[in-house]
């Protein structure tokens, strides 16, 4: 492969790979707790994420919007609507899954124990089908009444 060849693939994919890395950013600012950074990179990855037509990425985006807000604690349920609806229609059970259990958290954190429980088994179904190791051992320590937890997104 010649250089010219080369620089044309790393062209039209640059923008690509930028989208997915501003995800990266606001999930490394939301785990150092600076919330009001990480809101503004999840908002500059949902904006990248549409101006590249990648839907998976504009859900991930919305979630980790849904995170920043339950730590700021000023999340509501409906929240999580438009980022789940987006991971049904493209089939996405990572996306439900780890939606479900930041609605989850946000049950428990609500009172609503019955409803959180229901939404980690869910979670713990789709997560066993697809060996989401890491995301199980969250659900037990939810479930184990941890709902201080922080939800890591990986964002793959």
């Amino acid at each position: 492969m010649g250089y010219n060849k080369a620089k044309y693939i790393y062209d039209a994919h640059k923008f690509r790979g930028e989208v997915w890395l501003l995800h990266g950013i606001a999930e490394l600012y939301r785990a150092e707790g600076n919330l009001d950074e990480a809101m503004r990179k999840y908002e500059e990855a949902k904006k990248a994420s549409q101006e590249a037509f990648n839907i998976n990425r504009i859900a991930h985006a919305l979630l980790g919007v849904c995170e920043v807000k339950r730590m700021k604690e000023e999340a509501h349920l409906n929240d999580h609507e438009e980022p789940l609806n987006i991971y049904k229609k493209i089939g996405s059970k990572w996306g439900i899954a780890n939606t479900y259990i930041s609605q989850a958290i946000l049950y428990t954190n609500e009172g609503n124990a019955e409803m959180a429980k229901e939404l980690l088994n869910e979670a713990m179904n789709m997560c066993q089908e697809l060996n989401l190791n890491e995301e199980l051992k969250l659900i037990q320590r939810i479930m184990e009444g941890d709902v201080d937890e922080l939800h890591p997104l990986s964002l793959f």
